[in-house]
């Protein structure tokens, strides 16, 4: 039979038709097969052939292998720290200030900044995109176990980066790397490949990105922003700033690096399985009030290399945490577009603008850092980190984790609503309201919405 309400749409309506909420609504592509095999569970034919989701062999074939392309590109990303003190210390970089913006040099601006952000993006988005796909009810764990990729990479990679650069330099070194690269991730790439099959129509439908000025939104982006400025400062400049202050050898001096990447990973997995479980405004609030606190508290007043290290532990923890939150508020997003005004929203682009805020951050934080560091209000002055010529650094990076906790404080004076039916991992205002939308918008070309 024909599902008559809509062409391209299909929707779990058996539980409406018996009274009850929609366990899930999912808009799909129906362009080249309008047949429905069951009116109340809304299946298409085609639906029969594809893998299950949330698991079967080729789910999690895909989610390994989409770690460990995460692994070997953004790994080398969480090491930049490693590179950082290497640069402020050898020739021709010994005494630029402006290294943490990526390099003095044009090549070093090309190579290690432009072309490698560019590379690890499009190695970066199949791989997070297709978990839509693959991952319904674990969603939030499985983007978070992907997510947790880099930071374990980033345990290993700095160590070997270490010894590459002491034995080759740093030019044979991103030699060396590119290999290792190539040769790891492009059998990997067999494996990373979407669940659905392309259909012409699901593939050019129109940007549905109203959703980026709307009030809920611009709360969770502007914390993302925020946050991000401040987030990438520990890992830049822990390497240099202990091998200053308590004259750490090579190894002692990444092992600050090891930490945060080596708890970021266990940090991810976990705000993954929460997100799934929780309120988002619940997860953000913990991920951003664990990383100021081990900022302000524990890094700022820290006197010895084992305070530095506990600090590096909890910051990875916490902080490093952030991104799994994303689930939850692309699902979030993407469930209160009726009550809020803007319509559809493709989860998918709500993941893509939380990474620009978060690449706006990122940027940012270069030449912050440097400006930063060169003001240094209480070097000598006070004791712990505040005193070392970093307190202003520290002091920053710890307000601007604070901003994580905006969304919890707007959900508490009512800045947005976030009350509805939850039902799993849906959260719905009411079946009417959803049937009268759907009804509305029947030519809206395909998405999924979980």
């Amino acid at each position: 039979m024909t599902d008559t309400r809509a062409p391209g749409v299909a929707i779990d309506s058996l539980n409406e038709r018996q009274g009850t909420a929609p366990s899930q609504l999912h808009i799909t592509d129906s362009s080249q097969d309008d047949q429905v095999a069951d009116p109340g569970i809304g299946i298409s034919s085609e639906a029969h052939s594809l893998p299950p989701v949330d698991g079967g062999i080729q789910a999690w074939t895909f989610l390994a292998a989409a770690w460990f392309v995460e692994a070997i590109t953004f790994g080398f990303g969480f090491s930049f720290g490693i590179f950082l003190d290497y640069y402020g210390s050898h020739e021709p970089f010994a005494g630029s200030g402006a290294i943490a913006a990526i390099g003095t040099t044009t090549s070093l601006i090309g190579a290690q900044g432009i072309l490698f952000g560019i590379g690890g993006c499009i190695a970066y988005c199949p791989s997070t995109l297709y978990v839509d796909e693959w991952f319904d009810r674990r969603k939030g764990l499985a983007y978070g176990i992907v997510w947790s990729a880099a930071g374990a990479g980033g345990v290993a990679i700095p160590f070997l980066l270490q010894v590459l650069l002491d034995s080759l330099g740093f030019r044979n070194t991103m030699r060396v790397w590119a290999g290792v690269i190539f040769a790891l991730a492009i059998p990997l790439t067999w494996f990373v490949r979407p669940r659905l099959p392309h259909h012409a129509a699901r593939h050019s439908k129109p940007l549905l990105m109203r959703f980026a000025v709307s009030k809920r939104f611009l709360l969770y982006q502007a914390a993302n922003i925020v946050l991000a400025t401040g987030f990438f400062l520990p890992g830049i400049y822990l390497p240099a700033m202990t091998r200053e202050t308590a004259g750490t050898s090579d190894f002692m001096s990444a092992l600050t690096l090891m930490l945060i990447n080596a708890t970021c990973t266990i940090g991810l997995v976990a705000m993954g399985l929460m997100s799934d479980r929780l309120q988002v405004t619940t997860c953000t609030l913990i991920s951003a009030s664990g990383a100021a606190v081990s900022v302000l508290l524990i890094w700022g007043f820290s006197t010895s290399l084992v305070g530095v290290y506990v600090f590096c532990a909890l910051f990875g923890l916490f902080a490093g945490s952030w991104t799994a939150t994303w689930p939850g508020i692309m699902r979030e997003i993407a469930q209160n577009g009726e009550r809020d005004g803007y319509g559809l929203a493709d989860p998918v682009m709500v993941q893509g603008h939380l990474c620009v805020g978060r690449g706006l951050g990122n940027v940012v934080s270069g030449p912050l850092s440097y400006a930063l560091i060169q003001a240094s209000p209480w070097k000598g002055r006070t004791g712990g980190g505040y005193g070392t010529g970093y307190g202003g650094l520290i002091l920053y990076a710890g307000l601007t984790a604070l901003s994580g906790v905006v969304p919890f404080v707007g959900k508490l004076i009512g800045l947005v609503y976030l009350g509805g039916i939850t039902e799993g991992n849906v959260h719905l205002c009411s079946t009417s309201s959803n049937e009268e939308y759907l009804s509305k918008h029947a030519a809206t070309p395909a998405l999924s919405i979980v």
